[in-house]
C-alpha cells in the first residue's frame, strides 16, 4: 500500500510541473493544494487513488467543482491516463483482470458514471478539508 500512496505522490508532482506557470505562484490556491497534498495521510491519498481511478474507468476528467487545484487534478487524470495506456496496469494495484475489462452494457456504464460522481464529490470535500484544516493551523493561537 505504501508503494500506491508514493506513485500517487509522484503522479501530484508530475502534475504540478505541467500545470501554468502562475498557478505555481507561492499565492495562488494550486500552490497550495499541491504542497498539502504532498503532506497529507496516506488515507487522503487513498481518496485521490480511488477518484483517478474511477475517472478512468468512466472516460470523464475529475471535476472537483470550485474546490482549489482543478489543473493539478486534471493534469494529474491526463498523466494517469497515459500511464494506464502506456503500461497496461493500474496505479491502484487493482487486478489485471479488472483493468482489462470493457464496460459494454448500460448497466455497467451507469455504475461507472455514479462512481466517477461519488468519488469527485469525496475527493472535492477532502480538498476542501485540507485547506480547513490548515487555515486552522495558521491561525491557532500560539
Amino acid at each position: 500500500m505504501a508503494q500506491v500512496k508514493s506513485a500517487i505522490r509522484e503522479l501530484i508532482e508530475e502534475a504540478y510541473l505541467v500545470v501554468p506557470e502562475h498557478e505555481k505562484l507561492h499565492t495562488h490556491p494550486t500552490f497550495t493544494c499541491y504542497n498539502l497534498l504532498l503532506q497529507a495521510p496516506d488515507d487522503m491519498l487513498t481518496v485521490v487513488s480511488t477518484c483517478l481511478r474511477a475517472c478512468y474507468e468512466a472516460n470523464i476528467p475529475p471535476s472537483v467543482g470550485a474546490a482549489p487545484g482543478k489543473s493539478l487534478f486534471q493534469k494529474a487524470y491526463e498523466i494517469y491516463c497515459r500511464k494506464k495506456e502506456d503500461s497496461g496496469s493500474k496505479l491502484s494495484g487493482q487486478d489485471q483482470e479488472h483493468a482489462n475489462e470493457t464496460k459494454t452494457s448500460q448497466e455497467e456504464k451507469l455504475k461507472s458514471i455514479q462512481s466517477w460522481q461519488e468519488t469527485n464529490e469525496l475527493l472535492r470535500q477532502m480538498i476542501l478539508l485540507l485547506f480547513s484544516k490548515a487555515e486552522e493551523h495558521l491561525t491557532k493561537p500560539k
